[in-house]
Order: C-alpha cells, then structure tokens, then sequence
C-alpha cells in the first residue's frame, strides 16, 4: 500500500547528490514547541467537566486516574468504561494514586506493590498500557521510588522524565492567584521561541482546587491554545514523551540515494521499540520545482519550498521517497 504525493513548487535546484543529511525535528511537524495539558484525580465530575470542554476544541490530553480509589470508590470517580471511551477518543489515560501514605516512606516491597496493582488493573480495565505516571504530591522521587515507578512506566509528571526540555506547570487555586490565562499565554510564546515542552497540571475545571473562574475561561484558554497549533505541537504526555524517547535515541540510514530515489529507514534500540511508537518527523533538505514522493504506508508527507518533512514509524523498515 503507497501514498503518494505530486506538488509542484515554484523554484529550485535537483538535489542528486548520494550525499545527504537527514534530521529527526525537535517536535513533530518541526513545530517551535509542545504542549501536554494533564488532568489529576478522575473525579467524575470533573472528568465530565472537562471532556465537555476539550472535546469539541480537538485537545487531547492525559488523564491521570487512581486505580485503586477507582475501584473502591466507583461513585465519585469516573468509571473504568469512561476511561475506555476517553482512550478511544485519543486522549491517554495514565496512573496516579493518594497523596498517603506517600512513596518514599514505603518500603520496596510495599511501593512495587502499590505502583503495580495500579498499573495493572488500567491494563485489566481499559486493555491498554499505560506509559505515564504522575507522582502524588508530597512524594520525593528518591532512586528506590524511580527506579519502581520506571519498572513499569516509561515516563514521570513532576519532576519531568524529560526535565532538561520540559516544564511541568502547576495550574493553581483560583483564590490564591497562581494561574492566569495572560500569564500562561506568554509563557506558552516563550516556549515555542525557545523549543520548550510545556505541561500544564490541572486538578478540577470548576469548584475544588482550579485556577479558572469560570468553564467559559477555561473554554477561551483552550481555544487560544488551539489557535497555536502551527506552531505548538498538542498532545497527550505519552504522546510527547514517546517522540522524545525515540528522537533521543533514533538512528537514521540513509541505504541509497540515486537518480532522484531515496531510501532510508528510522530505528530505535530493540528494547524501545514496544515505547517508541510515535511517528517521529524526518526532515529531508530536497528541493525541486516538481516533487514527486512515494513513501510506505507507515509515513505521511509534507512538503514545503526548501524541504521535505516525512513522519516515519521508528521500526527500521525502509521509507522509499521518488522526485523529479
């Protein structure tokens, strides 16, 4: 199965030569910076609350259920067929837990246990894995405590697995003035002049521990994210911290490059590949005045004046381009 792909540009020069560089974007699509909103707890109502927001804008986001409280608590937390339907929606659902007995006071026994039983019944419940796990607050991450959690899980919430590129931005309560939509629409500008990942920490939409005064202000920041998504790339933690974890760790092959064919393949360590499953955006400096491309059906292709852009699965089979 072939998509292929036939533009026409206005300028340039055939690139011939066997020689050429290819390069795996910072974010995908090459755009400036990401975005990951998270949302803690699963409380129904708040669940609720949220898709009835995010859903029509087209955000997609990260749930972060407590498993256990799920199961012991079914009324006030959002059910384990909610979680099912929010995943077939595209967001993520990943693992938390109460904020006691904290982590790092359990012994390795009793935490493995805790972050196991948690992990294990998101599998049992939804039949997905879950790569991301958000860390209750008060818990320090002390080596025992992320070298467990990693056991299982690919990627932490606060602090950051990826804290050198990423910040994890507490949306604070309303009375105490933490949050603005002002002050976080700068900070979102700030993040994709400087190739920033922003994820932003969310507790409840209305009443309890939110920063919004209202659902119409949390309606009009996500809008005004949306509107930067050409140059903000939105997703679910996972999503993000999957691309990472394979641009990390991607080796590219260019296998040849002859009379306007080229091949190549894109692949991560044998031990990733069950992570690393995010298409991660190549760039190839191709410039012609007519382009003609056919990839595998595991690529989709963009093509702009100067360049090729062509989101490739990361599993080492080979991506074959045509031009002329």
């Amino acid at each position: 199965m072939f998509k292929v792909l036939l533009l026409c540009l206005s300028f340039g020069a055939f690139l011939m030569s066997a020689e050429i560089e290819l390069t795996v974007a910072k974010f995908k699509g090459d755009r400036g910076g990401a975005f990951s909103f998270t949302f803690d707890d699963g409380w129904r109502g708040q669940v609720y609350n949220t898709l009835e927001i995010i859903d029509p804008i087209g955000i997609k986001g990260t749930f972060f259920f407590m498993p256990r409280a799920m199961e012991k608590s079914p009324k006030s937390h959002a059910t384990w067929a909610d979680a099912k339907k929010i995943q077939a929606n595209g967001h993520e659902i990943g693992t938390h837990d109460k904020v006691k007995p904290r982590l790092h006071d359990l012994d390795k026994a009793e935490l493995e246990k805790k972050v196991t039983d948690g992990y294990n019944l998101i599998i049992e419940k939804t039949g997905v894995v879950p790569v991301s796990f958000a860390l209750p607050g008060g818990t320090k991450l002390t080596d025992t405590v992320k070298e467990v959690i990693h056991q299982k899980h690919a990627f932490i919430r606060k602090p950051n697995t990826f804290k050198d590129e990423a910040d994890v931005v507490p949306y604070g309560n309303l009375p105490k003035r933490k949050w603005s939509h002002e002050k976080e629409a700068a900070n979102i500008e700030e993040a994709i002049k400087n190739g920033r990942w922003r994820i932003a920490v969310v507790h409840a939409i209305v009443k309890g521990y939110t920063p919004f005064p209202s659902k119409d202000a949390f309606r009009e920041h996500c809008e005004w994210i949306k509107m930067q998504e050409e140059n903000l790339w939105i997703a679910p933690m996972g999503t993000v911290g999957r691309y990472i974890l394979a641009r990390r760790s991607a080796e590219i092959k260019v296998i040849s490059h002859k009379g306007g064919v080229l091949a190549f393949s894109v692949s991560v360590p044998e031990d990733l590949r069950a992570v690393c499953t995010e298409p991660l955006s190549i760039i190839i400096p191709i410039k012609a005045s007519i382009v003609a491309l056919t990839v595998s059906d595991n690529a989709d292709i963009s093509v702009s004046n100067d360049r090729t852009i062509v989101d490739v699965v990361p599993n080492g089979k080979t991506v074959e381009i045509t031009y002329k």
